[in-house]
């Protein structure tokens, strides 16, 4: 009587625990080599306007191919943020509410960012910008 129990137990046991080699393992999402920094917390910045104050609020990340890009994009990342303010507030308010304008503060922010970071690295480490929010008010 014990060895059918014992049997059984065994049998349980055999078939609750993973066959050797078929726990699955977590794959890394894959990353093509790019990585991605976002400048965080969001950007908001006066823009100029007729009339009453108007404001912007941005969400911005940066891609690069580099290996090291987001330490070197952390460390300078307050440099980068007066930057971009800088280049914000010059913005007039009518023109963002474009697609057009988005598109061409977009590749402004990117040189200027580049020129930041070749200023203090000497090389421009990075590739793009993207706007990941983007509100005018």
């Amino acid at each position: 009587m014990w060895h059918r129990t014992l049997t059984a137990l065994a049998l349980l046991a055999a078939l609750a625990a993973p066959a050797h080699g078929s726990a699955k393992k977590e794959a890394a999402p894959p990353t093509d080599g790019v990585q991605y920094f976002a400048l965080a917390p969001a950007l908001i910045s006066n823009v100029q306007s007729q009339g009453k104050p108007r404001f912007l609020r941005c969400e911005v990340q940066f891609q690069s191919g580099k290996p090291d890009a987001v330490a070197r994009l952390t460390l300078h990342g307050p440099a980068l943020r007066h930057a971009l303010l800088m280049l914000f507030v010059e913005q007039d308010s009518a023109v963002l509410q474009t697609p057009a304008g988005r598109d061409q503060l977009r590749k402004a922010a990117l040189e200027s960012a580049r020129g930041v970071m070749q200023a203090q690295t000497g090389e421009p480490w990075i590739d793009d910008l993207y706007f990941t929010s983007f509100y005018v008010q």
